[in-house]
């Protein structure tokens, strides 16, 4: 019975759209022309008519359709731009690691408390071994031998004489807080040419970076430059290991004239064009607070008095 009278009330909405289309398309002032009003009434005349073919058929069901589709069309946009971060992740997450396979798995470091041992990398400079072999191959000749003798004086002291000047100018270094002739080591590197280890003169912690000191008392400068670099990219590696910064105080002595006519059989001070070339070519790390020049004096009077007291101390 109740079928029965949804057919009645279904067949009479079908006249009553079927009039109005009728009337509107006949005696409107647009007739004869098939407006939008009477798409709407031939879309629902043939919802009408094919409705006895759905046993669930229903118009609030055809328009909650309607939003649904669009729910899920946003749901998928929504899903697909969540895939795509997740992927970007991923993506970041493998370069990442794939990055850090070039990365040391360990750094560790060796050094001494004291000064003094600085002198057993003097003793194999290879620049004071020439020097006393000259000095002992012209014996005879009194003012070379003497000359020879004094410029290796020079050099196996003046390197220590430099440094402690230098670390007497910074006030915040304390003879336990510093490690001397420190060597950088990367305990897991598979280089299979050549040992991935780097000297230093000093090193220290003040609690907010590590700080490496390094005395260049040669007035060449293109050999230094890649020993330089090397240095620097060991630090780089080194701070991402340990997560704290590092920087490299490069300490140039500032000779005078005396001095240097002894020292290097010269009467101007190369280490202006050292400096300033080092400046030029690695302002990056100077900017980045990688790198830190520092000049010291080194007057041949305070020099000799230096020199004096060690040998008197032995």
């Amino acid at each position: 019975m109740e079928k029965k009278d949804n057919r009645i009330v279904c067949f009479l909405l079908m006249i009553f759209i079927t009039v109005l289309i009728i009337v509107n398309f006949l005696f409107s002032d647009s007739r004869f022309c098939i407006t939008f009003e009477i798409i709407i009434c031939i879309s629902f005349l043939v919802i009408l008519c094919v409705s006895e073919s759905f046993d669930n058929l229903s118009i609030p069901k055809l328009l909650s359709l309607s939003k649904n589709i669009k729910d899920v069309k946003k749901e998928n946009a929504e899903l697909k731009e969540t895939n795509y971060k997740l992927l970007e992740q991923v993506v970041n997450v493998k370069n990442s690691n794939s990055q850090n396979i070039y990365l040391p798995n360990s750094f560790s470091t060796i050094g001494s408390s004291s000064i003094e041992d600085l002198n057993k990398k003097v003793d194999n400079d290879p620049s004071i071994q020439e020097e006393n072999t000259i000095a002992n191959k012209h014996q005879n000749e009194n003012e070379y031998r003497l000359m020879a003798t004094q410029r290796s004086k020079y050099r196996r002291n003046i390197e220590i004489f430099i440094l402690k000047k230098a670390l007497q100018f910074d006030k915040t270094v304390h003879d336990d807080d510093i490690k001397y002739d420190v060597k950088l080591i990367n305990n897991f590197d598979n280089d299979n040419i050549m040992k991935n280890e780097i000297n230093f003169d000093a090193m220290k912690f003040n609690g907010i970076e590590n700080i490496f000191y390094e005395v260049h008392v040669s007035p060449m400068f293109y050999d230094f430059s890649f020993q330089l670099h090397y240095m620097l990219r060991n630090l780089e590696l080194y701070e991402e290991f340990t997560k704290t910064p590092c920087k490299l105080v490069l300490i140039l002595p500032k000779i005078d004239e005396e001095l240097e006519k002894i020292m290097f059989n010269s009467v101007r001070n190369r280490f202006v064009i050292v400096k300033d070339r080092i400046l030029k070519k690695f302002m990056p790390a100077i900017d980045r607070k990688l790198l830190e020049i520092v000049e010291i004096d080194v007057e041949k009077k305070e020099f000799d008095q230096y020199i004096l007291n060690v040998e008197n101390n032995k």
